[in-house]
């Protein structure tokens, strides 16, 4: 009898040790923790688009989740698992992905830019708080995104690019890209990260400063001497900056970029897509690359990109791209054509076909395409 109520008490202490470790923050929805996930400035994410178009209602939930703290990050927690029969321990959580909820969230926040003033104080206390350095970076570059207006938002996270640690500088350096508005101090910080005596910290600032574009252009001799850069794929995102800062630099970024992609130097392939869609008329040499892509099926560039890709370089169709534009179907791919305006007047008849697409994300892509390519008639 003894033994049984042992039995019943342990499998109780069990399910309920289960129940505290698998807690998580109230009413949360699922795309914060099951899948969203970070991603650099610039780059597609439908899960963030779709928590920015709940707006202020999911800033509660993301504040949560950046203070939730579990069982599982005891220390030794994961070796105790480890120990545990397969069938139990892959049912429980490692302890790191906790920290990376929280990351997420913290991202989060600041991607919800002006949207999530409300989460400013508890921000404002996690960042002071908070003893991760990682997660200390993630609440300054937040608060500087809610708060573009704010000072002393944009002097903390000034301040911490020139004096924080590697981790910091890292992610600070990733992120400039996408602080508002450019100014003079965001210009300095931009500079100081792509002089920085650390490869990621430079390959960062490299991506965020073509994300700045023409505005950009007093560092387009320091991108230059980037594409040189010994360090693993500085010159990939420092050619990639090159032709969205300096678009008449471009025979020269893809020059570069075309010997890297064909070395299989590290991220080549992933900026292959973004660099294809910045690429413009200066950039002829680009063209047997592209017209390869637009032969093969798969590959970095997909046969939608250089097709748009080249349609921007020629600033008119072929045939041969004609006979490719069904192919049309990614958010950026038809964005990029529909800043060509009437230049892109061919794609109309496919561009209205993806007015009703089941996807959003195509539908307002096209939509405004259109009212681009055909401003007096854009819209059925």
């Amino acid at each position: 009898m003894k033994r049984i109520a042992l039995a019943c008490g342990i499998a109780l202490l069990g399910v309920v040790l289960f129940a505290l470790v698998r807690r998580e923050p109230t009413n949360r929805p699922y795309v914060v923790f099951g899948l969203l996930s970070t991603t650099w400035p610039g780059k597609e994410n439908a899960e963030r688009d779709e928590l920015r178009r709940q707006g202020a209602a999911v800033v509660p939930v993301l504040v949560d989740a950046m203070r939730h703290r579990s069982l599982a990050e005891r220390v030794k927690w994961n070796r105790r698992v480890a120990a545990l029969p397969a069938w139990l321990s892959s049912s429980l959580p490692r302890s790191g992905e906790y920290a990376y909820r929280r990351r997420t969230a913290t991202w989060m926040l600041g991607e919800m830019g002006p949207a999530a003033s409300n989460a400013v104080p508890a921000l404002e206390k996690y960042r002071t708080t908070v003893t991760d350095e990682d997660l200390h970076a993630q609440a300054t570059i937040a608060l500087a995104k809610i708060q573009p207006g704010n000072p002393v938002a944009r002097s903390n996270l000034l301040a911490e690019l020139r004096s924080g640690g590697q981790t910091s500088r890292f992610f600070l350096a990733q992120e400039l890209g996408a602080i508002q508005p450019f100014d003079a101090g965001l210009l300095t910080a931009l500079t100081l990260a792509l002089n920085d005596s650390d490869g990621e910290v430079r390959a960062n600032a490299a991506w965020s400063a073509s994300q700045f574009g023409p505005a950009a252009r007093t560092v387009v001799p320091r991108l230059r001497e980037l594409l040189h850069d010994s360090f693993r794929h500085v010159p990939v995102n420092a050619a990639y900056a090159l032709v969205r800062v300096a678009p008449e630099q471009s025979p020269e970024a893809v020059e570069t970029f075309l010997k890297l992609l064909e070395k299989g130097v590290f991220t080549a392939d992933s900026v292959a897509q973004p660099l294809a869609l910045a690429l413009g008329p200066p950039a002829t040499n680009a063209i047997p690359w592209l017209e390869q892509c637009l032969r093969r099926s798969k590959g970095a560039v997909p046969q939608q990109v250089a097709l748009v890709a080249l349609w921007r370089i020629r600033q008119q169709p072929t045939p041969e791209m004609l006979e490719f534009l069904p192919l049309l179907d990614s958010p950026a791919a038809i964005q990029a054509l529909g800043e060509l305006g009437p230049l892109a007047a061919a794609a109309e008849p496919r561009l209205r076909e993806l007015t009703t697409d089941t996807e959003l994300a195509r539908r307002e892509a096209a939509t405004e395409a259109l009212r681009q390519v055909r401003p007096a008639t854009a819209v059925p």
